[in-house]
């Protein structure tokens, strides 16, 4: 991160986090919406994606308000969230992935994203994991989020028909530990 930026802390998620985590994860896929109606025209869009919004509040909420929470880390920049991933493990399968994410439009390109990742990549090596996945939209309002992963070392392992039309793109890291 360049030295006009400050540096986030990365830290676990509070309950006393939710306001600032709901705001930025509608911020953040405010712009991912606003491209799936370009692509879709306004009235496909609607019968898609009705109330988007309370649909991804809903989700983030079982996220927040359940044992999940305890895999939701956040970046805080001058006491401010500007961003959160969720991820999980499989311990049988050895695998992690990258859940929900996102970081707030205003600090979006600041490798905020990557330090989070790291992060959760630290997290799961600690657990003994060796491959980590994440899936993201193929369309186009999805390629800052595909570049924030494999700058993190992501690398593309399929894109296959998403049920409602979209492409979906599935992007792998495999993990050396030590």
């Amino acid at each position: 991160m360049s030295s006009n930026h400050p540096e986030p802390t990365i830290r676990q998620y509070t309950s006393a986090d939710w306001p600032a985590v709901r705001d930025t994860c509608i911020a953040a896929f405010t712009l991912i919406h606003e491209g799936f109606e370009r692509a879709l025209g306004r009235e496909l869009f609607l019968l898609v994606y009705p109330d988007w919004r309370a649909s991804n509040e809903s989700y983030l909420r079982s996220l927040c308000d359940t044992d999940e929470s305890q895999r939701i880390l956040l970046a805080e920049i001058d006491g401010g969230v500007v961003g959160f991933v969720h991820y999980e493990f499989r311990r049988d399968k050895l695998s992690g992935t990258l859940g929900l994410n996102a970081v707030h439009p205003g600090w979006q390109r600041r490798g905020i994203a990557a330090k989070l990742y790291a992060r959760v990549f630290d997290i799961l090596r600690a657990e003994g994991m060796k491959f980590v996945q994440v899936g993201t939209g193929g369309d186009e309002a999805h390629i800052p989020a595909r570049g924030a992963y494999e700058k993190s070392g992501f690398t593309a392992c399929d894109r296959n028909a998403h049920t409602e039309g979209a492409r979906r793109a599935n992007l792998a890291r495999r993990e050396s530990l030590p």
